[in-house]
């Protein structure tokens, strides 16, 4: 283990820098090409990447029929309907806003996770942390008169609806278990993802639209080489070497990366107010991720 060390360290530093860095990346990718476009490519790419991955570390395709239906559906609710919508809504709003609402996804997880007949009911930190990051949702999504950005509230909303289809997908991935290595199940939801894409792009095709650049081929290929493959295989690596509550921290670290690397390169700037309402939903998703 203690040889593992600054192996473990390396690939927690890359997944905050890839997985923060992918929110500004989508930012300049949308300002050249629809939504659906990247979003399309993205899964294309990213699939049989993983699924290279998952064949090159010895993992096998499940063989229950039931497990591609829970692994198709999860992939269309995170990789097509959250997926694109995000990408779709960061043409107006700031990338690491997006990052942040998206990490409210662990807070609907909660939520969601409490309905039904086998809902896990929250306990008082968890109650709490629920309300502090639904409070810091409505911060950074208001408006004042002093706030120096001018973010349109539906696209905003539209990031908070992504958030919730991700939670949602998580959720059906815990409670119907699939007998699959995470990588696998990840190349598979993305080869649905991509295969369904490619259709809704097939038959909109003249609503299209892209400018081809160099910038927006290396853009792509980052967010979907890096961020859907690398940085995923990754994660699923330090699953099996840190403790659950270890791993958690990529979920509130890489969108304060988002925020920093949106203000130091992109020029966005927040309000007092929604900083602190930033601070509150990345407190929130701490609370909610620890042991």
């Amino acid at each position: 283990m203690h040889n593992t060390l600054p192996k473990i360290g390396l690939a927690f530093l890359s997944i905050y820098l890839i997985w923060g860095s992918n929110y500004a990346a989508l930012s300049l990718a949308v300002d050249q090409a629809s939504p659906l476009l990247i979003a399309g490519s993205r899964a294309v790419l990213a699939g049989p990447l993983l699924l290279l991955a998952g064949i090159m570390m010895g993992k096998p395709l499940p063989t229950r029929l039931d497990d591609y239906l829970v692994m198709g559906l999860s992939g269309v609710l995170v990789l097509v309907v959250a997926s694109v919508t995000v990408t779709w809504a960061q043409q107006w709003v700031p990338s690491g806003v997006s990052a942040v609402i998206m990490a409210s996804s662990a807070v609907w997880l909660t939520v969601f996770g409490a309905l039904g007949k086998r809902g896990e009911r929250p306990t008082v930190l968890q109650w709490f942390s629920l309300f502090l990051g639904l409070v810091g949702l409505l911060v950074v999504l208001s408006r004042g008169r002093s706030d120096p950005i001018a973010m349109p509230i539906g696209p905003a909303l539209a990031v908070l609806g992504a958030a919730m289809s991700m939670a949602l997908g998580t959720l059906l991935m815990r409670r119907r278990p699939i007998n699959c290595h995470p990588v696998m199940a990840a190349g598979i939801q993305s080869c649905v993802a991509g295969g369904l894409l490619v259709l809704v792009c097939t038959a909109s095709w003249d609503d299209l639209h892209w400018h081809w650049s160099t910038s927006l081929f290396m853009e792509v290929a980052y967010l979907s080489i890096f961020g859907s493959g690398i940085a995923y295989v990754l994660y699923c690596w330090l699953a099996t070497q840190v403790a659950p509550s270890k791993l958690s921290s990529v979920v509130y670290v890489s969108p304060a990366v988002a925020v920093l690397i949106g203000f130091a390169f992109l020029g966005e700037v927040l309000s007092p107010l929604q900083w602190l309402g930033i601070g509150a939903i990345l407190l929130a998703t701490l609370l909610l991720t620890r042991d």
